[in-house]
C-alpha cells in the first residue's frame, strides 16, 4: 500500500509533539490543505527544502557530484511558519 500525505496528514499532524518542525520535500501538502479550507498546526514549525526536479534526476546528479566535483540540482528553500517560542524577542 502507498502512504500519501493528503490522506494521512490528519495522523501525521497528531503524531507530532507540540514545538517539532514538519519538513517537506515539495508543496503539494500545502497546497491540499489550501484547498480543502486547512492549514498546518500553529504549536508546530513548517520548512521546505524542495529540488526543482523529479526524483531520478535528483538522485542521478547527486551520484554526479561525487565525481564531478560539484554537481547537482537548483532547490527552493522556505519557511512558511515558525513556532513563535523559537523567535527571538
Amino acid at each position: 500500500m502507498i502512504l500519501f500525505q493528503a490522506d494521512n496528514y490528519k495522523q501525521i499532524f497528531a503524531a507530532m509533539k507540540p514545538k517539532s518542525i514538519l519538513g517537506l520535500s515539495h508543496g503539494f501538502l500545502f497546497g491540499h490543505l489550501q484547498s480543502i479550507g486547512e492549514d498546518f498546526r500553529k504549536d508546530i514549525s513548517v520548512i521546505a527544502v524542495c529540488p526543482k526536479g523529479m526524483g531520478p534526476s535528483v538522485r542521478r546528479l547527486y551520484v554526479q557530484g561525487k565525481e564531478i566535483n560539484g554537481a547537482g540540482i537548483n532547490s527552493s528553500f522556505a519557511v512558511h511558519q515558525v513556532f513563535q517560542d523559537y523567535l527571538i524577542k
